[in-house]
């Protein structure tokens, strides 16, 4: 079983490898590498890029207390702003205004409910100067924010945009259920692309009355992964039926500032690199990559978010390591 599944993914590369026409010479490789303050127990909650500014919503494993962290692109520590107690961080977002977004959520009391928070840098000292009690959103699982909308995607394959200057709030139909497999990037022209990481699809969605317009990324490499977790899923009869239990097709993704949509494929062949496309938002893949990725003694898991600036490729684990590649 171990050997059909590791043929497979040697498939995958070998389909990567035929795809010369569209490839860069070579492997992209760790040009450096930096960990922002992290203590004890802390993980990256969040994570979220802007211009020359890394920002980490670092939490703690025991004690559930928060931080969040800016730091240069190169690491430099610029400042941290320490959270309020008693009150669960879920979510970190920016605005085109520069302001940052935190959605946290107070578990008993009163309070109960989730809110929104906003933070001004102010020239490098950071100050919360709104926070804000958001209407109850039946059935909302996942929260992010887009421009100057909060989206929220509930299983019924809806999503409520909530407008954060006036407050006022509608519901589309976007068409994923799966709402814990997808990613969601704010593009130009006040659009949102979701990335359907399981089916491998994206969902142009215009801002604030929609509508969602839904294409499939075209490429090879990204039919042989859906192959082989079809294959795999095959293998677990006893489930009910429209259960999921393979990974997303879609790893880590993000979008560049010229609109470029920058993913990596799953599953990973750690030996040979791991596939890096890059397309526009319809799919149309363009350009291929592979990318060296640390071993598993040295990073455990795969990245969890990917961020480009500056023709250079950041991959950002859950551990908080931060590793910088170029892409020219």
């Amino acid at each position: 079983m171990l050997r059909r599944g590791f043929l497979q993914i040697s498939c995958i590369a070998a389909t990567f490898d035929r795809c010369l026409g569209q490839t860069r010479s070579g492997a992209l490789s760790i040009a450096s590498s930096f960990r922002p303050p992290i203590i004890d127990d802390e993980f990256v909650q969040c994570f979220a890029a802007d211009k020359g500014s890394f920002l980490f919503l670092l939490t703690n494993r025991q004690s559930r207390t928060s931080r969040l962290v800016c730091t240069s692109l190169s690491g430099a520590v610029r400042w941290i702003l320490p959270l309020l107690e008693n009150q669960s961080y879920t979510g970190l977002g920016l605005r085109p205004s520069g302001m940052i977004v935190l959605l946290y959520f107070v578990p008993r009391g009163l309070e109960t409910g989730t809110y929104l928070a906003e933070v001004s840098e102010n020239e490098r000292n950071p100050v919360m100067v709104r926070s804000l009690r958001l209407p109850f959103m039946t059935g909302v699982r996942e929260y992010h924010v887009v421009a100057d909308s909060l989206l929220g995607f509930r299983d019924d394959a809806s999503v409520v945009i909530f407008d954060l200057w006036t407050s006022a709030r509608g519901t589309l139909s976007c068409g994923v259920s799966q709402t814990e497999s997808i990613r969601v990037h704010s593009v130009a022209d006040s659009r949102a692309l979701v990335v359907d990481r399981l089916e491998a699809k994206l969902g142009r969605l215009s801002l604030p009355s929609g509508p969602c317009e839904w294409s499939a990324i075209d490429s090879p490499e990204v039919t042989d992964s859906r192959n082989y977790f079809a294959t795999r899923q095959k293998q677990f009869t006893s489930l009910p039926a429209g259960a999921v239990v393979h990974p997303p097709v879609i790893g880590a993704s993000g979008v560049a500032r010229d609109g470029s949509l920058y993913f990596l494929v799953q599953p990973v062949d750690r030996h040979k690199g791991a596939v890096l496309l890059r397309s526009d938002l319809t799919g149309r893949v363009n350009m291929r990559y592979l990318v060296r990725l640390p071993s598993k003694d040295v990073r455990k898991l795969l990245p969890h978010w990917l961020t480009v600036a500056q023709q250079r490729m950041f991959l950002i684990y859950g551990d908080g390591h931060v590793d910088e590649y170029a892409l020219s």
